[in-house]
């Protein structure tokens, strides 16, 4: 029986259990009926199941008493949940992978990658299970990072990566709540794209976790993503029915992403064919086509009977590991030399007539396309294609496009407009000759790509505060593309949601900018289109008359008075988001506590930080005080004797109470 996908199921003591899935329908739960029954009491005796019909796999919750979560959001009971890629499972206390499309076990890779190098200071710590990953285009491949919080609160964290194509890469937990002294794991899901322009090559990845409301303090890991090749090959016949002389065609085309060397070789079961083929091999670079053209031809034509139709196939053999083969059917019609007319002796005069008659039917003339041109061999879906072409003989023509009839032409005609808008990928198209009933093929091929159109970008909001940290959630519809690109400014990250068609983007700009979505077709032709996002200046208006100062503390220089009732302009808080800087209409400048302000036009937590804040002045020494001399008298000698006085000695002035 098929296996569609495997289980591997992590306990909390360490032990990791592998199943593989196969069949319509697994159940998981505690109870010894189920498919996997898994020992535990945290879990029901049903818990859910897994269902596959056509290569799609939905999970079911079967109205557990816990619940299931997939990558942390609680699925509604008896709802079936779409598994389409590598995704974590919890039920209980248990942690489940699932993987689809592989029966190869898990091994636990333990312990992580050392993470002692990283910052002691940093309140966390981040672990990745290995530093390399092969990866195989269209196929899932998922890398576990660990990330703990080392820190006693919780907190909230935000991982992104860089280095692989967008569409490549998604995090199962782009953003995580974590308890103090926890660890949470995310899973990083690789899965490239299956295209031959892309060559196999190893990609350094970057793996950047940081606190989301510390987006500057980060710890960076490096991982190498190996991208293998991959093979493939596609091969068709033109024309399927070869009559006459035809020439016959066989389109290769190397669908993989490494050059493909082919041999190709005739097999006629009934040995009446002879081949002309061209020898040697045939070196097909990625994504190249060709083509080879040879005959097929009867070796001995019988004279008279009915026509023949014999079968064979041209048989294609790759110079690879694998050495796979491809065959397509063809089949030669065989018309006899006469016509099996009944030969009779009766007479001469129905000899004759019969001989009359055979002179007749073999002067019909063979019909013949001498020529058969198509305006282009590649369009986009919905561009006509002119078809021209020139023949001889001919009753009737008919235009079939991949062996269905869609026009039937008067003799005279020799162009044909194909309208493609009902046709995507390659097409063959045929022009067939008729008259009687000898036919003439001659065929080509177009490819009709589907353009990439974006039907629909939109944005919400269109204005935002400038400096002031915001969410824009951004939409889209587009069809025909095979990468899809959003282009927006540095001071925004994406919270990435997941979907292909939708995202939301958290940051600040100082100024007006522009969102562009950019999508790219199969033969890589890009079309945008772009929303412009305009900022206006964020305001409060004071609670009442508010003293501003030269820095963010009272012990400033005042500045001026900012009027009640009276806007100004936000410029910034302070790193602990208790002093607003404010500029007033005269253009001073000044900082006040935040709370007296009101700013109802967004939230002021949200505002960004002044990174050059006035440094308060360190406050000069007081010196000890010097006492004040007393100036000696100088006494000025007089005619008039006067009598001599003893100095009366100086009295300390008496201290004040205090």
């Amino acid at each position: 029986m098929a296996v569609f996908g495997r289980l591997d199921v992590f306990y909390p003591d360490g032990r990791v259990e592998t199943y593989s899935l196969s069949g319509d329908t697994v159940s998981v739960g505690r109870a010894e009926g189920n498919t996997i029954p898994l020992e535990t009491e945290t879990i029901s005796r049903y818990h859910f199941s897994i269902t596959q019909k056509d290569g799609v796999v939905h999970l079911t919750d079967l109205d557990s008493a816990n619940g299931t979560y997939i990558d942390g959001t609680q699925l509604n009971s008896n709802a079936p949940y779409l598994l389409d890629d590598i995704e974590e499972i919890q039920i209980g206390h248990l942690r489940i992978i699932y993987h689809p499309g592989s029966d190869s076990p898990t091994i636990p890779v333990s312990p992580f990658m050392d993470d002692s190098t990283q910052p002691t200071n940093m309140g966390f710590r981040v672990s990745l299970e290995t530093s390399q990953v092969n990866v195989w285009p269209a196929s899932s491949s998922s890398v576990e990072i660990a990330v703990t919080n080392s820190a006693e609160s919780e907190q909230q964290f935000q991982i992104v990566c860089s280095g692989l194509p967008e569409s490549w890469a998604k995090f199962n937990r782009p953003f995580m709540m974590i308890d103090g002294l926890d660890t949470t794991y995310v899973l990083l899901n690789i899965k490239p794209s299956r295209r031959a322009d892309i060559p196999p090559q190893d990609y350094p990845v970057e793996i950047r976790v940081s606190p989301l409301d510390q987006p500057d303090k980060f710890v960076q890991l490096e991982l190498i993503v190996s991208l293998k090749g991959f093979n493939g090959f596609g091969v068709a016949l033109s024309p399927e029915v070869l009559h006459g002389d035809d020439d016959i065609h066989l389109y290769m085309l190397n669908q993989g992403n490494e050059p493909l060397t082919v041999s190709v070789r005739g097999d006629d079961p009934t040995n009446q064919l002879a081949f002309e083929l061209p020898t040697g091999n045939v070196n097909l670079a990625p994504g190249q086509r060709t083509q080879v053209t040879g005959k097929v031809q009867p070796q001995k034509r019988p004279l008279i009977g009915k026509p023949l139709d014999i079968p064979f196939a041209m048989v294609v053999k790759a110079h690879t590991d694998s050495a796979y083969i491809a065959a397509v059917p063809g089949t030669v019609h065989v018309e006899p030399s006469m016509t099996n007319w009944m030969l009779g002796t009766i007479g001469g005069i129905l000899a004759a007539i019969i001989l009359v008659l055979f002179v007749l039917l073999s002067q019909t003339p063979e019909p013949k396309i001498q020529e058969f041109t198509l305006s282009a061999s590649q369009v986009q879906q919905g561009t006509p294609v002119d078809l021209s072409w020139t023949a001889s003989d001919a009753q009737t023509y008919h235009i079939e496009v991949n062996r269905v009839p869609i026009a039937d032409l008067s003799p005279d005609t020799t162009s044909y407009t194909l309208d493609t808008s009902d046709y995507t990928d390659p097409i063959d198209v045929a022009l067939i000759a008729v008259n009687g009933d000898l036919t003439a093929i001659k065929q080509g091929q177009v490819d009709v790509y589907e353009p990439a159109i974006i039907h629909s970008f939109e944005v919400a909001p269109l204005e935002l505060v400038r400096n002031v940290s915001s969410t824009l959630v951004l939409s889209w519809a587009v069809s025909g593309s095979v990468s899809t690109n959003l282009i927006y400014p540095d001071g925004f990250v994406k919270n990435d949601t997941g979907a292909t068609d939708n995202t939301i983007l958290i940051g600040m700009s100082d100024s007006d900018f522009s969102l562009v979505l950019s999508v790219e077709d199969e033969i890589g032709t890009i079309t945008e289109s772009s929303i412009d996002i305009t900022t206006f200046d964020p305001e409060c208006t004071p609670i009442q008359d508010t003293m501003l100062f030269e820095g963010p503390d009272s012990q400033f220089s005042e500045v001026e008075i900012a009027g009640g009732d009276i806007p100004v302009l936000v410029m910034g808080l302070d790193s602990n988001k208790d002093w607003l800087q404010v500029q007033l209409a005269s253009g001073d400048i000044g900082w006040a506590l935040s709370d007296s302000f009101n700013c109802d036009s967004f939230d002021l937590t949200q505002l960004a930080t002044v990174m050059d804040v006035p440094v308060l002045p360190t406050p000069m020494p007081t010196l000890p005080s010097t006492p004040t001399s007393i100036p000696t008298q100088t006494l000025i000698p007089t005619q008039t004797a006067i009598p001599t006085i003893s100095p009366t000695p100086l009295q300390s002035p008496t201290p004040t109470g205090g």
